[in-house]
């Protein structure tokens, strides 16, 4: 039998749903929505966790979520399959998407047309970060978690294994991803509401990280609809 305390602490993190900025093209602020489409999307996350729920998958005890409104609107869907007072909902700013100053609410094909390629690691877009002190601001967010995850109970037996769930924005999936989860690998750009999900193992002088899934959708792909749980608790009449 398998220990599951060894299998590590189970995180999963989330990219937010579509926003009317994704839709548009155009480089967003802080209080960008969602688009009628990111709001399905987001519901449906919200039916993929009940479900994983109702199947004892596991069971999510605390999330932590960006603070803009996109990611509160995700969150929010999110939490619309779960129990809320068996959830604790914290808010984190350093889990925000890389801030590009003057140039947010403006559309990319016009900001690019100025100033080239945005996400070139030497461009640093006026009043906002540069990747370097993105990163660094990443680095921290990434800290926050492994102690989020730490702070989990441990799983009593008999029962679902405890969950963290990360809420936050596509480029800081993307430094997540090459700093810790693939270092030096390829650039890796999250869909909207898709989730990896992990397991943190903390060692003596570091943190063992594995990865069971990554950048999936099972809450939108059509496979999803042969989950007769999915099935009924849908709003949409289909995912």
């Amino acid at each position: 039998m398998v220990d599951e305390q060894s299998k590590g602490i189970l995180v999963i993190l989330v990219r937010h749903g579509e926003s009317e900025g994704n839709s548009s093209g155009r480089l967003q602020l802080p209080s960008e929505q969602l688009s009628s489409n990111g709001l399905s999307q987001a519901s449906r996350l919200g039916d993929w966790f009940k479900a994983s729920e109702s199947r004892g998958d596991f069971r999510v005890k605390t999330v932590v979520t960006s603070d803009y409104e996109r990611t509160l609107q995700t969150t929010a869907g999110l939490m619309g399959g779960l129990d809320p007072e068996a959830v604790e909902v914290k808010r984190e700013p350093l889990f925000q998407e890389r801030n590009f100053g003057d140039l947010r609410g403006q559309f990319y094909k016009d900001v690019c047309a100025q100033f080239g390629d945005l996400f070139a690691p030497d461009f640093d877009p006026p009043g906002g970060e540069s990747w370097e002190v993105f990163r660094r601001r990443v680095e921290l967010a990434w800290s926050v978690l492994t102690d989020e995850a730490q702070q989990l109970p441990p799983r009593q037996e008999g029962e679902p294994e405890p969950a963290l769930v990360i809420v936050t924005h596509g480029l800081v999936l993307r430094v997540i991803s090459d700093t810790f989860l693939f270092p030096g690998g390829q650039v890796v750009n999250f869909r909207n509401t898709a989730m990896a999900k992990i397991r943190l193992l903390p060692q003596e002088s570091n943190m063992e990280v594995s990865i069971e899934t990554f950048n999936v959708t099972p809450h939108l792909d059509e496979e999803a609809l042969d989950d007769p749980l999915l099935r009924n608790q849908s709003s949409h009449g289909k995912l």
